[in-house]
């Protein structure tokens, strides 16, 4: 299921990226780099920044973890679920700072940046790294968690094989 690392070195549209894609490590799926890509890419759709998936193929990069997991993990924000995502960091921010909560209606224009955004930047970005640490956490022990009871499954599926015998 994970792409084949030599077609996406080959890519024409990431030929810009040279040699950084030649590290096989950010294309094995190992535990690691599963719980590794998960983490990177969480951490990275909590931020209100476009370009999230960007974001997280850097980190997959840099950090050596699964860059296809890291990139599909940002998918957790799309457009459906952005809205109440950084409501809520907003909230969470707007609390921990201790900082009144405003009724904010989104516009996307640049007189809504320069009046209303730059009122309800702290606490939305205190409220996403917040959420982005934590589903980071979250992520990277699920998903050792969940590899862990697959193996110990496969081992015990594989013992009671060989006691049939």
């Amino acid at each position: 299921m994970m792409p084949d690392h030599h077609g996406v070195r080959q890519h024409r549209t990431l030929a810009f990226l040279g040699t950084l894609l030649h590290d096989p490590q950010i294309f094995h799926l190992t535990r690691h780099s599963a719980a590794g890509g998960m983490a990177a890419g969480l951490f990275c759709a909590f931020f209100p920044i476009p370009g999230h998936m960007l974001f997280a193929a850097i980190a997959a990069i840099g950090f050596r973890v699964n860059l296809p997991i890291a990139v599909a993990a940002v998918w957790i924000t799309n457009p459906i679920t952005i809205p109440p995502i950084f409501y809520l960091a907003y909230r969470l921010g707007a609390a921990f700072l201790d900082h009144p909560v405003e009724q904010v209606s989104f516009e996307f224009t640049l007189k809504w940046l320069n009046t209303t955004f730059v009122h309800i930047w702290p606490p939305l970005v205190v409220g996403s790294l917040i959420l982005a640490t934590t589903s980071a956490a979250i992520g990277y022990a699920g998903v050792r968690l969940l590899w862990r009871l697959a193996v110990v499954m496969k081992v015990r599926a594989r013992q009671r094989r060989q006691g049939d015998r």
